[in-house]
């Protein structure tokens, strides 16, 4: 089986509490597991933006890594 990392988010939140390395079967009780595809910046207090698969550090979605993007 393939680990990847993956951003734990409690279902009904885009908040990210967790970052895990899990294998890709891997399942978790009330979370959405969120693959973090390689070269992708995501750390724990992070959004998830389900619309475009982004990771941003504000929930109005308009930073990413300290960076201003088009929101």
């Amino acid at each position: 089986m393939s680990v990847e990392n993956y951003a734990q988010i409690k279902i009904g939140s885009n908040l990210i509490i967790n970052i895990i390395v899990a294998e890709t079967s891997f399942t978790l009780s009330d979370f959405s597991l969120v693959k973090i595809n390689e070269g992708v910046f995501c750390q724990p207090a992070m959004y998830y933006k389900e619309s475009d698969g982004g990771f941003y550090d504000d929930d109005k979605f308009t930073t990413i890594n300290g960076k201003l993007v088009n929101a």
